[in-house]
């Protein structure tokens, strides 16, 4: 760990030198909360992050094989599934095409939120990456969490920014088969009062993962490559 926090303090002080400034969202409360009160939503939430993260990142490994087995000739394979990724944009007039953070800012800016946003980044997400797009995965996660978290919270009486919040956090640690970087991503994005919630249900997303991780040679236990 020692080179990776050399790295993150070095990459914060030089990034406030060049002037800019961490990301970050404000969480207001609409509803009075407790963790003592919500465990068992959190538990819920953290089950239904768990399998969102776990379903993207084995759904990638899926189409990427089919695609390519289907096309190998990636000029080729980028030319038609391109054609087809555009084509679906234009009719989804581009809410779902780049890396999502308009998605993330969404709920926090008070716009509206779709019950199938997070259904359609991710199968876009998917798609665009298996057709040979490179330019990440993180922030797509990010983007699927909120979405889903903004959608389901209430149906558990969460707030839906707090769920929103926890979603960006859970959905990526599963998608990514981690525990500790996805609470401390969404400590010192939404704050670090959250830190219980953060726990509960980034703990319970990270053990319905199933081993399932976007990044193909990770192992949580370092046996294999599922």
């Amino acid at each position: 760990m020692a080179p990776a926090i050399c790295a993150a303090f070095s990459a914060s002080w030089l990034s406030a030198r060049l002037g800019l400034s961490a990301e970050g969202y404000a969480i207001r409360m609409l509803l009075p909360f407790s963790i003592e009160t919500f465990w068992l939503p959190l538990l819920m939430m953290g089950l239904a992050f768990g399998l969102a993260g776990g379903l993207f990142a084995w759904g990638l490994r899926r189409v990427r094989k089919t695609v390519t087995d289907r096309f190998p000739d990636p000029f080729r394979r980028i030319l038609i599934l391109g054609t087809v990724l555009a084509c679906l944009m234009i009719l989804t007039g581009g809410r779902y095409a780049g890396s999502g953070a308009a998605l993330i800012a969404a709920p926090f800016a008070g716009d509206p939120m779709y019950a199938w946003d997070f259904l359609l980044k991710a199968g876009f997400t998917i798609l665009s990456l298996s057709a040979g797009f490179v330019g990440g995965e993180v922030t797509p996660l990010f983007a699927i969490g909120v979405s889903l978290g903004t959608v389901i919270g209430p149906l558990f009486g969460l707030d839906p920014m707090l769920s929103a919040a926890l979603g960006f956090a859970a959905v990526f640690g599963s998608g990514t088969n981690t525990f500790l970087s996805p609470v401390m991503i969404g400590m010192e994005v939404f704050g670090f009062q959250w830190f219980p919630f953060f726990f509960v249900v980034c703990a319970v997303s990270y053990l319905v993962n199933r081993d399932q991780s976007i990044y193909s040679l990770q192992s949580r236990y370092g046996l294999h490559d599922v």
